[in-house]
């Protein structure tokens, strides 16, 4: 998300204003500053009234971070707060302006400075004190760096390194309400297409590179809640207090370059994809996580690496649901990953497989487990955790797994199936220290036999080896319906014994 700060700096300004009846310039700087300080930072800046127009010069930004002792100070320069005279305010940024970064830690303080070019924004702040509505939009943001002064004043040396951003078209929807201790805030935003370009060359090596590329349609929609005074330093007390959060972003597709050198060779790639998103739920009941993408290519040639490196992923994805607080009850709780249509470029299959012995389909692996936990603390309790680990003891139990799917899709072969397991956390004897699981899973294999024909063909296994691989398999499957297809179903009875289709195992 910290690929948006510029905007969310505008957005900030913005979005954590809430309106009253008769909007007044100084009213939502007033809002502003009561919203960093329930976010626990503060802002500053020298204010002037001129008219309907309260101007704002030296806008800082101050984020603390104690126990890395840092402080960040982001500087943005002037805007003004303009009065519409008809309970509404508008905020104005110049079209061009320098924002200054400036780090300090163990008593030494650095600077960035960026060029930060706002082109037509319109930017309007209306509602009531109890649901602000804001709606802004600019045409084209841009962000160039200019210098980076390192902690004694020097600057680095001129071509060392540069960096370039621009971003647009940008429209942003959002409201907040003020409900009791409790600030609501919601957004719904388009970003345009994000368009990128960073250098680095060292003067006093062969070290060098370049960086380029973008997104386009970025997206990002969100719903916060914040509790007054909330720290972050405090993570259960800050959920315990309602903090919450469910946002959602992505993308479009994708495209980067990069060029890398050194005194050893040149390292160059590119990376594309057709479309990408990240989602995640957050409160004290629990965490839910996502991450997808599309049409994935990648192509890579490096001095280290012999050959070119060329593969295609057609989809990708992961995701995790896990209750964060302790109960007494069994929570839901779930893992996706998908690795979907994996390609490979025939240069790489032939460094092991010249002859082609092997089917080039594209590979799937794909699993999806739902389960039943139950916390014994709450995971977001630092102190807690840390007394777990010093005691070593769970931090949880595990009642139940359902596996929903099961896929690998790979070189002709197939593997498919599903279960589900109950367990028994008060019998750790009969599978040493385990909880004692109960259930069946059932498992189909397609063209086993077949690979292992092939890889013997290729020399990567031997005819010895391939008949002990053979006999295990009949050990624990038996032939199914089709060619070549073996179907296994491996239980676990109430008493703890093991059985293979049927024959007992342990």
């Amino acid at each position: 998300m910290k690929t948006f700060t510029g905007v969310s700096v505008l957005a900030l300004c913005a979005a954590t204003t809430p309106a009253f009846a008769e909007l007044s310039p100084q009213q939502v700087w007033d809002e502003i500053n009561a919203y960093a300080e329930i976010q626990g930072y503060a802002i500053t800046a020298v204010t002037e009234q001129s008219g309907d127009t309260l101007r704002l010069s030296d806008v800082t930004y101050v984020i603390q971070i104690p126990e890395e002792e840092m402080d960040i100070s982001v500087m943005m320069g002037d805007l003004d707060l303009i009065g519409n005279g008809d309970g509404s305010v508008t905020m104005d940024f110049p079209d061009q302006s320098q924002m200054i970064v400036e780090i300090s830690e163990g008593g030494e303080a650095g600077q960035i400075l960026i060029d930060m070019g706002i082109m037509n924004d319109v930017i309007a702040i209306s509602g009531s004190p109890e649901n602000m509505i804001f709606d802004y939009t600019i045409e084209k943001m841009t962000l160039a760096l200019s210098d980076v002064i390192e902690p004694g004043g020097d600057s680095l040396p001129e071509g060392m390194l540069s960096a370039n951003i621009a971003l647009g078209p940008i429209a942003v929807k959002g409201g907040m309400q003020r409900m009791a201790d409790m600030l609501s805030a919601t957004q719904n935003a388009t970003y345009g297409d994000l368009s990128y370009n960073v250098a680095f060359n060292d003067p006093d090596s062969d070290d060098a590179g370049s960086f380029t590329g973008g997104f386009k349609g970025i997206f990002a929609n969100s719903e916060t809640a914040m509790p007054e005074g909330m720290s972050f330093a405090d993570p259960l007390a800050l959920f315990q207090q309602g903090f919450g959060l469910i946002a959602k972003m992505g993308h479009a597709g994708g495209s980067h370059e990069f060029a890398v050198t050194e005194r050893r060779g040149a390292t160059t790639g590119a990376v594309s994809s057709t479309s990408g998103e990240f989602a995640l739920d957050l409160s004290d009941a629990g965490l839910t996580y996502s991450v997808s993408g599309s049409g994935t290519k990648l192509d890579l040639q490096s001095h280290e690496i012999p050959l070119p490196i060329s593969a295609e992923m057609a989809e990708s994805g992961f995701s995790l649901t896990v209750p964060l607080k302790s109960a007494e009850t069994p929570q839901d709780a779930k893992i996706e990953v998908l690795l979907g249509g994996f390609k490979m470029a025939d240069l790489l299959w032939g460094l092991f497989d010249p002859a082609g012995n092997l089917p080039r389909d594209p590979a799937t692996i794909s699993v999806a487990l739902d389960a039943k936990v139950t916390p014994f603390i709450d995971l977001i309790d630092i102190e807690a955790m840390e007394e777990l680990e010093r005691s070593g003891e769970m931090p949880g139990e595990l009642n139940s797994v359902t596996l929903r799917t099961l896929l690998v899709e790979a070189v002709g072969g197939k593997i498919s199936g599903e279960g589900a397991f109950t367990f028994d956390n008060s019998d750790l004897e009969s599978f040493d220290g385990l909880p004692r699981p109960e259930g069946a899973l059932d498992l189909q294999v397609v063209g086993a036999n077949g690979l292992i024909d092939k890889m013997i063909a290729m020399g990567f296994v031997k005819e010895g080896d391939a008949m002990g691989a053979r006999m295990m398999m009949g050990m624990f499957a038996v032939p199914g319906e089709g060619e070549d297809t073996l179907n296994s179903k491996i239980e676990v009875n109430a008493e703890g014994h093991v059985l293979a289709n049927g024959q007992r195992l342990k």
